[in-house]
């Protein structure tokens, strides 16, 4: 069962609902006009929530990411979803590098160019996972701070809802806990 935490909505227009919840990615794409994908540069079938995106969309998936073979770090790209009810913008996030001061500065790019990516497509509902933690090696508190401090308080005139979809329990609470301050 999904269990959720709601900021609400802002008094603009443009302010976007933002949610945490803890739940799989691929259940929320009945609600998700897009889901998003921590992809690989080379965008084929990888492991962590990349590999169960790539199973349940089907062969086709991998036949239209042939194409992206070769994208940069931050890039966000948008495919069918095929056997998954809702598109897929796969984003490629950063490897964390613990020797670099711009790992920060790139992952925020990343969720950046995913609703960028959403907007230019009239994505209005997004479900996003915590780009960078899996095999990225992102430092989970980092990662969770990068993502909620600019998801919480996005604004767009396309983009009408964000929901931060965790797995782990120990993400979804941290990620809770900040939407709070």
């Amino acid at each position: 069962m999904e269990k959720c935490y709601n900021t609400g909505i802002g008094e603009s227009n443009m302010k976007v609902k933002f949610e945490v919840v803890e739940d799989d990615i691929l259940n929320q794409a009945e609600w998700a006009d897009a889901i998003v994908n921590c992809a690989n540069a080379m965008m084929i079938h990888g492991g962590g929530i990349c590999g169960t995106i790539f199973e349940a969309a089907g062969k086709e998936l991998d036949k239209e990411c042939k194409e992206f073979r070769g994208s940069n770090v931050c890039d966000a790209i948008i495919t069918k979803g095929y056997n998954i009810p809702a598109k897929i913008i796969h984003a490629v996030g950063p490897r964390y590098d613990s020797s670099s001061d711009q790992n920060k500065e790139l992952l925020l790019k990343t969720y950046q160019n995913v609703i960028k990516t959403a907007e230019k497509n009239g994505i209005e509902r997004i479900a996003i996972p915590l780009i960078s933690s899996g095999i990225y090696a992102y430092p989970l508190p980092l990662a969770a701070i990068t993502a909620v401090e600019y998801l919480k308080d996005l604004e767009s005139d396309v983009v009408k809802e964000v929901k931060l979809v965790l797995y782990t329990r120990v993400y979804y609470l941290l990620c809770r806990e900040l939407a709070t301050k």
